[in-house]
């Protein structure tokens, strides 16, 4: 489900292409097809759930708010999709997108901010630093685009913050600070993996109270789907053109392109919810999840969609597409089954994340 921008050009060349008319065709396109390529967002309940409450505290300024959820829940695509929101419908607001990485040791600050100027990704597009000391650059190139578009408030949005360590804060801080003594008021919005907690944790150990509340004051759990119902609604966005249109301009659903025919004799995605969650309820019992704590990943769930709809593809079909075998086998190719217990505590609570846990060594 990642966007790019290549498949964005990709989507503008192919705008006023028809749909295909035969097998042929459909097979010819197919490549092209945000579903094949993995190029498309659909916002899941979770993610508009996490969506509201990060509007929330952009709207009542509060000093930081933290995304916390397991890999392939759908954490990145939240972090794209709130931050597109938030610069829609937030007054006022210049958001600023910085995807983190892992450091090798403690990079010197002037590394560090070259490296978030690069890196960087949104409404800015700063360009080079220019002279001085690279804080000092970056400070300006701020102040200059917010002037730009009458912002007083900048939404800095982290994605996988948990790749950051605590000097690495430290300059964040440093840069947060000095826009506020210039008028601009600077709110984190972190998103990561259960990692952020031993972050957390690791600040709280050395005494760094302070960025804790900067970065890390409130703190949102970002589950996964938890009923077919949930589920149902995640899969009518295959079938609905406002949502998801391919080709371009075409009036196509996802779904209706793959199974055209079956599509215009009444059959949607929609309708399939309750057996793919039936197959990965299977597979979740299989591994000894307790049916107290089904919660399912909707990168799970998209990739067993993918498969299912690229694998079965067929134009000419007028019937139900899928059977419960092929479901079965679209959950067992998706990863599910091998990341249970490793990535991820299926049913794990915020308070389950907050108990007392080994510190990571790279954190410290």
């Amino acid at each position: 489900m990642d966007t790019t921008s290549n498949s964005g050009q990709n989507q503008i060349a192919l705008r006023g292409l028809a749909p295909p008319s035969d097998g042929v065709e459909q097979a010819d396109m197919s490549s092209s097809h945000p579903v094949c390529q993995r190029a498309y967002l659909l916002p899941s309940l979770p993610i508009l759930q996490a969506c509201n409450e990060v509007l929330r505290c952009l709207a009542m300024r509060r000093p930081s708010c933290a995304v916390i959820g397991p890999s392939r829940f759908g954490v990145t695509y939240a972090c794209e999709y709130i931050a597109a929101e938030a610069g829609n419908v937030v007054p006022g607001l210049l958001v600023v997108r910085l995807v983190s990485r892992r450091s090798d040791g403690a990079p010197r600050s002037e590394t560090f901010f070259r490296w978030m100027n690069e890196y960087s990704t949104g409404s800015p597009n700063f360009g080079p630093l220019r002279t001085g000391s690279s804080l000092e650059a970056l400070t300006r190139q701020w102040q200059v685009k917010a002037a730009s578009v009458g912002a007083t408030h900048i939404a800095l949005f982290i994605d996988a913050v948990h790749r950051l360590n605590a000097n690495e804060l430290v300059y964040l801080s440093d840069l947060i600070n000095r826009l506020f003594a210039k008028g601009l008021r600077v709110t984190p919005v972190c998103f990561g993996s259960p990692e952020i907690v031993h972050l957390r944790s690791a600040l709280a150990n050395s005494g760094q109270i302070e960025l804790i509340g900067q970065f890390f004051a409130h703190l949102i759990l970002f589950s996964g789907l938890t009923s077919k119902e949930d589920l149902g609604n995640f899969m009518s966005g295959y079938d609905d053109p406002q949502v998801a249109e391919f080709p371009p301009g075409s009036g196509w659903s996802f779904s209706r392109f793959f199974f055209p025919t079956a599509y215009e004799h009444g059959w949607r995605l929609e309708s399939e919810a309750a057996s793919l969650w039936m197959a990965f309820q299977k597979v979740a019992l299989s591994v000894k999840v307790k049916k107290t704590s089904m919660d399912f990943g909707a990168e799970y769930f998209s990739a067993a969609i993918e498969n299912a709809l690229v694998d079965g593809m067929n134009f000419q079909i007028s019937h139900k597409p899928f059977d419960p075998k092929a479901w079965s086998e679209a959950v067992e190719d998706c990863g599910y089954r091998e990341a249970v217990g490793v990535t991820f505590s299926p049913g794990a609570s915020l308070d389950d994340y907050l108990k007392p846990k080994l510190i990571s060594s790279r954190a410290q």
